[in-house]
């Protein structure tokens, strides 16, 4: 499980250590920790760097790659799905808007790394989430075509 250490961080202390990259697994515990109803569990490692590659801007990079578990569209039964993803994105270091969105008032002056890594998971899942047909619930199956033909 995550620590508070490694899901906030001081990205003016990270980006003077240099860039190196950091991991962390993102694991059921840590989305059960998340206000958030859409993934319901996973393993993800997550490898992050972050450097500053000018005196007015800090650059993060991040690599995600294993499967998280969310409700199927159709059955709404636990689906499992692939994240292989990564990205980078610079922040202004005076942008006030950026730096609340990712920041809270129990951890002032950190990054919220957790909620970061937690939207890229996400906005990299497929908007329509099924199992093969065969595979949904046969229960939940039934009860959908019979509304289709009332």
């Amino acid at each position: 499980m995550p620590t508070e250490a490694s899901i906030y961080i001081d990205l003016q202390k990270e980006a003077a250590e240099g860039t190196s990259h950091k991991e962390v697994i993102l694991d059921d515990a840590f989305f059960g920790q998340l206000e958030q109803d859409e993934i319901r569990g996973g393993n993800v490692t997550a490898t992050y760097s972050v450097s500053k590659p000018n005196s007015a801007s800090t650059k993060i990079e991040i690599e995600l790659s294993g499967q998280v578990k969310v409700a199927c569209d159709r059955c709404l039964n636990d689906l499992n799905l692939d994240v292989d993803f990564a990205d980078e994105s610079t922040f202004a270091s005076n942008s006030e808007e950026q730096a609340f969105y990712y920041t809270d008032a129990r951890h002032p002056g950190l990054f919220n790394l957790g909620w970061y890594l937690y939207e890229s998971i996400v906005t990299s899942l497929p908007i329509e989430r099924f199992h093969e047909q065969a595979d949904c619930d046969a229960d939940m199956t039934r009860l959908i075509i019979s509304e289709k033909e009332e």
